[in-house]
């Protein structure tokens, strides 16, 4: 998994607080870019799909730099600037993005739905099941909710056929 893929899943862009960050809108793509040093420059660029993308350009040169993308090298350079990408990454995901926890948009109506009513935020209690959230009583830690994705065929056919 790329370094972008890792700091955006489960999140969904808010257009309004992009805007607000400082990115250039030109067609339908969103760039940002940013000096993370006194030699190098970051741009993101976040397409039309709202897939977030991004290079290091050495200023001196003009020309990209991908050593960081290389996880066999790991001086102390190459990490230095590892770690600033994904610090500009996850600023941009912590003041531009929202959490999605759950894969479908139901499940994350839902979560929000009790957020907001009762101020409660799902907790992940399964590491091998790291997308069902469970809503707890915040007094008797006792459980409430319990949001699950399940594939289809699973479910036992003569009850969907009762559900209908």
């Amino acid at each position: 998994m790329n370094i972008e893929n890792e700091i955006f899943k489960r999140r969904y862009i808010d257009l309004e607080k992009i805007n607000d960050y400082g990115f250039k809108r030109i067609n339908n793509i969103y760039t940002y870019s940013k000096k993370i040093s006194d030699d190098f420059r970051v741009d993101i660029e976040i397409n039309e799909n709202k897939i977030v993308s991004g290079k290091i350009y050495d200023l001196n040169t003009n020309e990209e730099y991908t050593n960081f993308r290389n996880y066999n090298q790991n001086g102390e350079f190459v990490n230095y600037i590892r770690d600033e990408y994904k610090k500009v990454l996850e600023d941009i995901a912590l003041k531009c993005f929202q959490k999605r926890y759950f894969i479908t948009e139901q499940s994350n109506r839902i979560a929000n739905l009790i957020f907001n009513l009762y101020n409660d935020k799902s907790e992940f209690v399964w590491d091998s099941s790291p997308g069902f959230g469970i809503f707890r009583n915040p007094i008797n830690r006792k459980w409430y909710g319990l949001l699950m994705n399940i594939d289809k065929s699973k479910i036992d056919k003569k009850v969907l056929v009762k559900l209908r």
